[in-house]
């Protein structure tokens, strides 16, 4: 067949077009130049970024870091957004959705086969065009037969895994039907776990023989085939391992105190434990038990955790893996989230005891979600059958994605054109993240994720004009116009999102360009003269209390994202300890104190913004203002892993000058708060000591100086000198109830976010109401079982129940407590019961008796018994120290020879019903006499009240005998023994 040149000509000139604009394509990208993305050309003037308060990626100087992986290239590279703070070029693009050309009428075969032919040759001409060229060609064929293979196999592997299941839920139908009619009963032998450390491989030996006379082995091979998903394991433990490495390396050492300051876990996220499969179960309990028996020398916890393991075990051969799952997850959950206290020490809860409710409750929420089809497969589990369902609920989440049209709904405007290699282009603002990161920067109620450097975008209406009228007038016709004037307003010109102005931060900036702090502004250029590389980071703002703007560098940006490093990420904070002093150490000194002190209250300002940076740190601190300018930062950035403890040793040093030099008893400091304490003698004041920090460069904020006096306010509680007392400020309490109320609402779900929030502000005030620390357990329970954060959900029945006894003692408590000494009291408590006579209650040389009446333990089930007996002695001890005039704040030892009873008083409740009920009376007498309790056990023999609970008062004089009046509730069932008796 012959060839038309001049076809061959114009396909020749559309090759070289095509190639043209494949190169233009690859000019615009950070690839084609040689150029790291993070490191773009550097442009004659910076573009103006599109906001500070936004994340922006940083401008730096032309030289290229190896380290920053180029992305690659946009499937819409018109689209694509140019990194913020430098120049950015339009890709060339084709129009979209061209019309291809359909013939209008039909072809012989012999016209088709001619065209065929024709199409094969000029495919072959337009190949060697190709190759002259240098372009890249590609043979569709061959791709499309590839695609097409690949495809086959896919729904191949598809079809397999359907039938594998299938045959998995015909094979267990019955025994799902046994399960549901026969109910939790049916497991009631797991009491009868063996504690021996051989357990677990006698448990997987049994399950080994029970696989091997299974009668389907297709069903055995689909349960390992469901199990093994090889990719999807590597991936899990790849991620676990990569969480649990950075998490060990950047753990804060402040965990106790991390929720009140804001410190928290910023690395990469833990893989829910309700993906594990069984294999990574069974791998992660076997490093989890050598980590903490052999690694940290937990011996008696890792003997726990093989018993708990064996618990576990069992009841996966009984009722399957998501029985024991949920079991374990349970038991573990509550003994991390509870620190139980022994002899005044805390300590891990005992997980090698089985429990039977938690295990009811386990199984009938396996049973209910129809999980017992599920032997040995977790359907939650990447890859598995329910891989998009809610474990917590049995069901589909119904959670609504969030992702967008990334070229909708975002405004871009090109504010300041930039010529570069003959390239011109917008500046484009880039989109707005589907889900905040933690720890990305300021994201408060001012956060504004797309502010542009001009206030408005256009001048155009924000709602049609005849509505516009149609609202005005009916505003006018019902009088409502002055009323709502601004919703009129609103209407027309937008209505105001509370985002900070471009001028306070301006302002800001100018202030610290003012005091010396911050240089510039200088072009990009200049910068790099000087200084070769640098980079800019991110700049928010915090809105003080008092309505002023703090300036936050994020040196954190970017987040998350592999090869991109943060100047944060090469920075160890072990390498920057400070010291701290917390409620614990001023709560110890002004107790032990036998004198009266006085206090005063000095306060760094802008305390990091004193301390000055080395210069080879200033490449790394450079910010950009609205018009494009670099801005050199020379003090600590808020932001910085190492700001605390680089503001932490010089303000330590201050400290320890200001007690050399002036009459101090001591100085305790929280971050750039500090309290000065002296004699009633000492003549020194507080302007004393604000000249001298004046001639040392500190300075103070005037408003936040409190002269010497006896009551101060620190690290919010008010604290006085001369009654050794603290109090939670009047307003906090207010705001506190109010929280909790809008918490109890009900109907409503609570997002992660805000369970943290309010657990942490709880968490504060049990600092000065330690009774109450008991009643954060579900808060923290309920957070540790929350597996998809961005969820929200309802407010379970036990913390419920927990924030309405925070509610009830926050409106009643008495808000002036004695500081309370943490250091337990011997003051010789014993008590003791027995149900053939009463109790017997031993303080020192006082004591009391008391018989129970007839029919003491008839009822309704369950019956009163010789547990709650026990924990009744308690509540009675305590009605005699009141009697005793026992000094508030102590926390004292009471010994009992009973385990439930000395179990509830660590728990702070108990799963006896009658002995749970007792407990809460206890606890609100404790709240009344503003003292707390430490059990110790004491064996029934060497117990000296045991006696007195028998009838025998002998050894116990009359004289020291305290009678009370019993509660109403006690009344009816025991009376005050008299000699007579």
């Amino acid at each position: 067949m012959s060839t038309n040149p001049n076809n061959l000509q114009s396909t020749a000139n559309q090759m070289r077009r095509n190639n043209a604009d494949l190169t233009g394509e690859n000019a615009a990208t950070p690839a084609a130049t040689g150029l790291n993305p993070s490191i773009p050309p550097v442009p004659s003037t910076a573009p103006i970024p599109p906001s500070v308060t936004q994340s922006t990626t940083p401008v730096t100087s032309q030289t290229p870091n190896p380290i920053v992986p180029i992305p690659s290239r946009p499937k819409n590279p018109a689209a694509a957004k140019a990194p913020t703070g430098s120049a950015s070029h339009t890709a060339t693009t084709k129009p979209a959705n061209q019309p291809s050309t359909i013939p209008k009428h039909s072809l012989s075969l012999d016209e088709v086969a001619a065209n065929v032919e024709k199409q094969r040759q000029v495919t072959k001409q337009s190949k060697e065009i190709a190759a002259i060229l240098g372009a890249k060609t590609i043979d569709v064929e061959k791709a499309y037969a590839e695609k097409t293979i690949a495809a086959k196999a896919a729904r191949k592997r598809e079809a397999d895994r359907d039938e594998e299941t299938a045959l998995i839920l015909e094979k267990h139908s019955r025994q799902t039907q046994k399960a549901t009619r026969s109910g939790p009963t049916c497991s009631t032998d797991l009491r009868q776990v063996s504690h021996s450390t051989n357990t677990t491989h006698a448990s997987r030996t049994e399950r080994t023989a029970t696989s091997s006379r299974s009668e389907d082995r297709k069903e055995e091979h689909g349960l390992r085939a469901a199990q093994t998903s090889t990719g999807v394991m590597r991936t899990l433990m790849t991620t676990s391992d990569a969480a649990l490495t950075y998490h060990a390396e950047k753990h804060p050492k402040t965990d106790d105190n991390s929720t009140e300051k804001g410190l928290r876990y910023t690395g990469l996220p833990y893989p829910s434990e309700w993906c594990m499969s069984y294999s990574d179960w069974s791998l992660n309990y076997a490093e989890f038990t050598t980590t903490m028996r052999d690694v940290y020398k937990y011996k008696t916890l890792g003997e726990w955790i093989v018993l708990h393991k064996a618990n576990a075990d069992k009841i996966l051969r009984k009722d399957g893996f998501m029985v024991a799952l949920r079991y374990d997850i349970r038991i573990r959950a509550n003994a991390f989230a509870h620190r139980v206290v022994k002899n005044g020490v805390k300590s891990f809860s005992d997980i090698s005891i089985f429990r039977q409710e938690v295990y009811d409750t386990a199984y009938a929420e396996a049973r209910s979600y129809d999980e017992l089809v599920f032997r040995e497969v977790n359907p939650y589990a990447i890859g598995g059958v329910r891989a998009s369902w809610d474990p917590h609920t049995g069901s589909k989440s119904t959670t609504k994605s969030t992702a967008s049209n990334p070229t909708s709904n975002h405004h871009t405007k090109n504010t300041n054109p930039q010529t570069q290699s003959g390239s011109q282009g917008p500046s484009h603002l880039p989109a707005k993240p589907r889900e905040s990161l933690r720890g990305s920067g300021y994201q408060g109620k001012n956060y504004n994720p797309n502010h542009s450097s001009i206030q408005s975008h256009s001048s155009g209406r924000y709602h049609n004009s005849k509505k516009d009228g149609e609202w005005e007038a009916a505003l006018a016709n019902t009088n409502l116009m002055s009323e709502f004037e601004d919703v009129l307003r609103g209407f027309k010109e937008g209505f105001h999102q509370g985002i900070p102005a471009q001028p306070k931060i301006e302002e800001s900036i100018s202030k610290e360009i003012k005091a010396g702090r911050m240089f510039g502004p200088y072009t990009t250029e200049q910068v790099h003269k000087k200084f070769g590389f640098f980079q800019t980071n991110p700049l928010g703002a915090v809105v003080n209390g008092d309505g002023s703007l703090r300036a936050i560098n994020d040196l954190s940006f970017p987040h998350g994202k592999e090869g991109i490093p943060s100047v944060n990420s090469f920075v160890n904070k072990e390498d920057f300890d400070t010291t701290w002093d917390d409620f614990k150490a001023v709560a110890k000194f002004l107790r032990n104190r036998t004198k009266t002190a006085l206090l005063a209250i000095f306060d760094w300002e802008k305390a990091y913004r004193q301390i000055p940076t080395a210069p080879s740190q200033w490449p790394y601190l450079m910010l950009q203002n609205f018009k494009g300018e670099i801005i050199v930062d020379t003090r600590i950035a808020f932001g910085g892993v190492a700001g605390c403890g680089s503001f932490g040793r010089p303000a330590d040093a201050w400290k320890h000058i200001m007690l050399a030099e002036f009459d101090l008893v001591t100085v305790f400091r929280w971050v750039d708060d500090n309290l000065f304490v002296k004699e009633l003698s000492s003549t020194v004041e507080m302007d004393d000591i604000v000249a001298r920090s004046n001639e040392l460069g500190v300075k103070t904020n005037p408003t936040k100086i409190s002269p010497f006096r006896l009551e101060q306010k620190y690290i919010g509680f008010i604290w006085n000198a001369a009654e050794k007392t603290v109090r939670l400020p009047e307003e906090k309490t207010q705001a506190r109830i109010k929280q909790i109320q809008e918490i109890l609402t009900k109907g409503e779900e609570y997002t992660y976010k805000q369970i943290e929030i309010m657990t942490g502000r709880l968490n504060h005030v049990s600092y000065m109401l330690p009774q109450l620390r008991c009643y954060l357990c579900s808060l923290y329970r309920m957070m540790n079982e929350w597996v998809h954060r961005h969820v929200p959900r309802p407010l379970p029945l036990d913390a419920r129940q927990d924030m309405l006894y925070w509610l009830k003692t926050l409106l009643t408590f008495d808000r002036t407590r004695l500081i309370a000494n943490p250091e337990p009291t011997e003051i010789g408590w014993v008590g003791d019961a027995s149900t053939s006579y009463g109790i017997g209650v031993l303080i020192g040389k006082r004591w009391a008796q008391f018989k129970v009446r007839p029919g003491w333990n008839e009822g309704t089930l369950p019956r009163l018994g010789i547990a709650w007996m026990e924990t009744a002695a308690i509540r009675i001890g305590l009605l005699m120290m009141k009697g005793l005039d026992i000094r508030k704040g102590k926390t004292i030892i009471v010994w009992t020879d009973n385990t439930t009873s000395e179990d509830a008083v660590k728990s702070r409740k108990s799963k006896d019903l009658h002995v749970n009920e007792e407990w809460k009376r206890i606890q609100d007498i404790l709240l009344e006499m503003q003292i707390d309790l430490v059990a110790k056990r004491v064996t029934s023999k060497e117990n000296k009240a045991d006696g007195l609970s028998r009838g025998d008062r002998r050894n116990h004089l009359l004289k020291n005998q305290v009678v009370i009046d019993l509660p109403s509730d006690l009344e009816g069932l025991m009376f005050q023994a008299s000699s007579l008796d």
